[in-house]
């Protein structure tokens, strides 16, 4: 958990939206690891771009893709995002 907290310490430098360094915030939320937060943000990525391009979050889980696999597919929405605004 302190490589965690140390983590998210290191991302809050130099920036005005701060990520919570409560270790019991983490906790409750079943991230305990710096891999599991890692999974977390493009998790969360993946659904807000998501919700960009077809105006709802996504529904069920993403647990069967692979981190690569979520990058690659919110790059993707990101990238559709953009072309759809220049309409």
């Amino acid at each position: 958990m302190s490589d965690l907290i140390k983590h998210i310490q290191t991302l809050n430098q130099d920036v005005v939206w701060k990520i919570t360094e409560d270790p019991d915030h983490w906790k409750q939320s079943g991230i305990e690891t710096v891999e599991q937060f890692e999974r977390y943000t493009i998790e969360c990525a993946f659904s807000e771009a998501w919700k960009g391009c077809y105006g709802v979050r996504p529904r069920g889980s993403l647990d069967h893709f692979t981190i690569e696999e979520l990058e690659t597919m919110t790059k993707d929405l990101s990238e559709q995002q953009l072309f759809d605004g220049d309409l």
